[in-house]
């Protein structure tokens, strides 16, 4: 069984004993595949939802997301990424389901909605 695991994963058997492999990338269903923020906010309601149509045409022009509104929860979707604005009275919240792909890339992505909702509220 050792020499079986050592032909197809190498890197897994070390002195014919089975070892964990540490890099092993995340599946999509892990943690690492949602990205999920709350950005407190001190704008009234319109303000605060024009900020986010502005957040939403960001992400449409640079990812090719599709975004509409349903009552006060934006979503939006494309290949491999589908999530939500909430907004609420003094915060909106961002979450997101990241697919395998995306997956890889979530700290970036993580980053630039951080630093658009710093920016925008």
């Amino acid at each position: 069984m050792g020499i079986g695991l050592a032909i197809i994963w190498p890197s897994l058997v070390v002195d014919g004993i089975a070892r964990h492999n540490e890099a092993t990338p995340a599946t999509p269903a892990s943690p690492m595949s949602h990205i999920d923020i709350r950005h407190a906010h001190a704008l009234t309601k319109p303000k605060a939802r024009k900020v986010v149509e502005e957040v939403a045409a960001k992400l449409a022009e640079r990812f090719q997301m599709q975004c509409g509104w349903d009552g006060d929860v934006l979503n939006f979707s494309r290949a491999g990424v589908d999530g939500h604005i909430a907004l609420g009275p003094k915060d909106v919240q961002v979450n997101a389901k990241l697919g395998f792909m995306a997956a890889m890339f979530k700290d970036s992505i993580e980053s630039e909605i951080r630093r658009m909702l710093d920016e925008k509220f």
